[in-house]
C-alpha cells in the first residue's frame, strides 16, 4: 500500500478530523463493523466454503494417491526390466538351487 508524503498525510488526517469530524474511535468502530459483517458472510456461506475446501482436499489426495501409485508402477518396471535381465542368468540359477533344496526336505 503506497504511503502518502507526510505533508498530505497530515492534512488528509486534519480534514477527517476538524472538517468531517471523524475521529479514530468512529474509524476504529467502522473497521470492527466491516470485520464482523465479514465474518457474518463468510459464516453463512461456510457450507459453501466447506464444499470448496472438500473438493480441494479430493484433488489434493488424488494427486497424492497418483503420484504414489506412478512411483510404484515405476518401481515394478525397474524390478521387472532387472529381474528379466538376472533371470536369464543368476536369478534363475538361485532359484533353481532353492527349489532343488526344497525337494530334498520333502518326502513323499
Amino acid at each position: 500500500m503506497n504511503q502518502l508524503p507526510k505533508r498530505e498525510y497530515i492534512e488528509f488526517k486534519n480534514y477527517l478530523h476538524n472538517d468531517l469530524g471523524i475521529t479514530r474511535d468512529i474509524i476504529k468502530k467502522w473497521v470492527d463493523e466491516a470485520i464482523e459483517k465479514t465474518v457474518i458472510k463468510y459464516i453463512r456461506n461456510s457450507e459453501e466454503l466447506k464444499k470448496e475446501i472438500d473438493a480441494c482436499a479430493r484433488n489434493t489426495t488424488r494427486n497424492e494417491v497418483r503420484t504414489i501409485l506412478n512411483k510404484l508402477v515405476l518401481k515394478e518396471e525397474i524390478l521387472g526390466i532387472i529381474t528379466k535381465e538376472i533371470g536369464a542368468g543368476a536369478l534363475r540359477d538361485m532359484l533353481i538351487d532353492k527349489i532343488r533344496g526344497m525337494e530334498m526336505h520333502v518326502h513323499f
